[in-house]
């Protein structure tokens, strides 16, 4: 995966993308989906508008794998699904929203995987429903895969992992990422 500079390049008009967001009031960076509209981004199809200078870097979308049909996401509520407001549920983020719904319809499984539990839990899967979000699972994994190993392990199997607080590691790369991409970009380390 390489990431693109938004001062060198800028995606194709229309075009969704995987970029890095900056915030400069938390003094901290995230990995977002955004569509690019030219002037601007936006968050999914008719979300809120996001400033060119608030994204950083960007890559395209990866191409499916070609059994695409059989790719599990497991995926976060809090600052993921929705704006983190825990225990409050958050304003949607459109663009997650439709993407993992278009997995779905795609023939993808979705586990939603969260440390939220009891009521609060009740509440998000409630909240998915109401945005047409229906998942496979509630953090456990798939029954075919329980059957499979003959064990529910505490960690759910997935083959993409779409949560807020994620590290971006590409081993052949040598690139990790984490609060800030500048350090990675020029070779620096990060704590």
């Amino acid at each position: 995966m390489e990431w693109i500079n938004i001062e060198d390049r800028r995606p194709k008009i229309g075009e969704a993308a995987l970029v890095v967001r900056v915030s400069a009031i938390q003094k901290s960076s995230y990995v977002d989906i955004l569509r690019f509209e030219g002037a601007h981004w936006r968050d999914g199809a008719t979300g809120p508008k996001v400033l060119l200078s608030q994204v950083a870097y960007w890559t395209p979308l990866p191409k499916p794998p070609k059994n695409d049909t059989d790719l599990i996401y497991a995926v976060d509520f809090d600052g993921t699904l929705c704006v983190d407001r825990y225990p409050e549920i958050g304003e949607p983020r459109p663009g997650v929203i439709e993407f993992i719904k278009a997995e779905q319809a795609r023939g993808a499984k979705l586990i939603l995987w969260t440390c939220r539990g009891g009521e609060q839990l009740e509440a998000a899967v409630t909240w998915c429903k109401e945005q047409g979000i229906k998942f496979d699972t509630v953090n456990e994994n798939l029954p075919e895969h329980i059957a499979l190993y003959n064990n529910d392990c505490r960690k759910v199997y997935a083959d993409r992992y779409i949560d807020d607080r994620n590290i971006i590691v590409d081993i052949e790369g040598t690139l990790i990422l984490k609060g800030s991409i500048a350090a990675a970009t020029q070779g620096g380390t990060h704590e």
